[in-house]
């Protein structure tokens, strides 16, 4: 038996150390994850951990993908994760450091989540993503990522960029998919505007930096979603030179300059370009120009001169 959490892509959330604490793969393993391991080899580790974890399940590579895992239970549950953002984690792991704990989180994400009381509209987010990840879901998954209960709500947003909505676990969220319209009883667009309240009523954003190029940051986990956030765009563009310019690389990333500020959009494409090649959870290389009402595509960092 599937059911209603299973085979949906899950993302970790926030740290939650009791992830870590209450997990049989770290009590049972030394965790050596040496640096420099081959793709081959770093999956086939996280596969072990997963066995460990879940002993009963089979896990296997998704058509050989080293990056796709998929896990079946005896009585039929199934569920699938891909090791794309933890595997990109570990690369950046510099000689002497460690990435444990980043490993546990990910792993606890491969546990059996049973049908849990239905979440309610409160636990609601809206997340900004990568318009990739709708094809590569189809891809996994053929003509049944059509089906209500596995075709995504997603809403267009601008570039290459999408509004997905997800539950927001403790340990994970969850994506919404369109047969949670009816369990919510919300049309698509009530649903998005109480995601986008959701998500940014409780961030508590500070500003980096000085001079050309500022860094926003709001607790690590859900900048990129302070692009649905009018009011503090219009309030920022009072601060650069010019048209405010915005980019979200990395969901835990944001930047900002003026288009008038050759160093800041020099800095800005440069810092774009770096984490769309090494960051962890990669939204968009694309650079956003503020109109006052919402947001056009100025251009790609790939495409603009800028420092390494």
């Amino acid at each position: 038996m599937t059911d209603a959490n299973a085979d949906r892509p899950s993302e970790a959330g926030a740290d939650n150390p009791a992830v870590a604490a209450d997990n049989p793969a770290a009590a049972a393993t030394p965790f050596d994850f040496e640096p420099g391991l081959p793709l081959e080899s770093f999956a086939e580790r996280v596969l072990a951990l997963a066995r460990i974890q879940e002993p009963e399940a089979t896990f296997s590579f998704v058509q050989g993908d080293a990056l796709s895992l998929h896990g079946e239970w005896p009585d039929g549950y199934v569920h699938e994760a891909h090791l794309d953002n933890i595997w990109r984690v570990y690369q950046m792991t510099a000689e002497g450091e460690s990435c444990r704990e980043d490993l546990l989180r990910y792993v606890s994400l491969l546990r059996r989540h049973d049908a849990e009381a239905a979440p309610g509209i409160e636990r609601v987010v809206a997340l900004v993503r990568n318009k990739a990840l709708l094809e590569e879901i189809a891809g996994h998954r053929g003509d049944a990522a059509e089906a209500p209960e596995t075709k995504l709500l997603a809403f267009p947003m601008i570039a290459d960029m999408i509004v997905v909505l997800a539950y927001d676990f403790p340990d994970r969220v969850q994506l919404l998919v369109e047969s949670d319209l009816e369990t919510l009883g919300l049309e698509p667009a009530d649903l998005y505007e109480r995601g986008v309240t959701n998500v940014l009523s409780p961030l508590r954003v500070e500003r980096h930096g000085q001079g050309s190029l500022f860094l926003l940051t709001a607790g690590g986990n859900y900048e990129a979603s302070l692009l649905l956030n009018m009011g503090i765009w219009e309030q920022l563009q009072e601060d650069v030179a010019g048209d405010l310019l915005v980019a979200a690389p990395c969901r835990d990333v944001v930047y900002y300059t003026g288009s008038e500020d050759a160093d800041g959009l020099a800095a800005l494409a440069g810092h774009v370009r770096r984490l769309m090649n090494v960051g962890a959870h990669r939204v968009s290389g694309a650079i956003l120009r503020f109109t006052g009402e919402g947001w056009e595509a100025f251009g790609m960092a790939e495409d603009l001169a800028g420092e390494a």
